[in-house]
């Protein structure tokens, strides 16, 4: 059963991904929000960018037949969950009530 939710599985995290970071099919500023929680000016094209592509490519969220689920691999799937974790994290730390704020 595991392989059938593994799209499934891909595409919540490529939610949560999108939530963060910003879908950049809808929205220009996805490479300033990922600077902004402390990742590098390459992180959308290297980490990003290869699961944006594939979430696209592969259609993932309008799977066509559960019974061929193969459109991503558990490899795919955990790797977007350990990116969604990261970016989860850093925008945290972003909201904690005690960080400083620029100039204070």
């Amino acid at each position: 059963m595991g392989q059938v939710l593994d799209p499934i599985c891909f595409l919540q995290f490529w939610k949560a991904i999108a939530t963060i970071a910003g879908d950049p099919s809808r929205e220009s500023d996805h490479q300033s929000r990922c600077r902004t929680y402390g990742f590098g000016k390459d992180y959308f094209r290297d980490t990003l960018k290869p699961l944006h592509d594939m979430r696209n490519t592969f259609d993932v969220a309008h799977i066509a037949s559960l019974a061929d689920p193969t459109i991503v691999s558990r490899q795919d799937v955990d790797r977007c969950r350990v990116v969604a974790s990261e970016l989860l994290v850093a925008y945290a730390k972003t909201q904690h009530p005690t960080r400083k704020k620029d100039g204070e």
